[in-house]
């Protein structure tokens, strides 16, 4: 699950809340496409953070065969279910993605030779440096990132 999540952020650059956030009827896998509903911040269920935040975002088939299979194994797996739910608290509560960060993401840095700083709005600037670089254009990736301006 941890895996998947930071998956999730790689590829479609959402914030962490909107990664909280994500429950299973929010995903559209036959139209390749998330429809963003909500964050959750702390324990608190919250808009998103903009109008361009609002907006859906595409997926590769190759995040959404991962997100199906993942759904198969995961017990919590209605469609009003969290993607990335607490087995510890319950289906309506999401891990929480610090912990994550901490006890997963930064030692797989680490022991990479990684020693800058890594948090989670890491992994969305890594993806709008990535498309940059393969010559995307600076607009397309503010679309994709669904940042407000570039």
């Amino acid at each position: 699950m941890h895996r998947i999540a930071v998956l999730v952020a790689a590829v479609t650059g959402l914030r962490r809340s909107e990664i909280r956030g994500l429950q299973w009827n929010g995903f559209d896998f036959d139209g390749l496409w998330l429809n963003l509903r909500r964050g959750i911040v702390r324990k608190h269920r919250t808009k998103l953070k903009t109008e361009a935040s609002r907006k859906g975002v595409p997926i590769p088939q190759d995040l959404a065969d991962v997100l199906l299979d993942w759904r198969i194994k995961s017990v919590y797996r209605a469609e009003t279910d969290c993607v990335f739910a607490s087995e510890k608290n319950s289906k309506k509560t999401p891990i929480w993605l610090d912990l994550v960060l901490q006890d997963y993401i930064q030692p797989a840095a680490k022991a990479a030779g990684i020693n800058k700083r890594i948090g989670w709005h890491t992994l969305p600037r890594s993806l709008a440096t990535l498309l940059s670089s393969e010559g995307e254009n600076v607009k397309v990736v503010q679309e994709l990132l669904r940042h407000s301006n570039s």
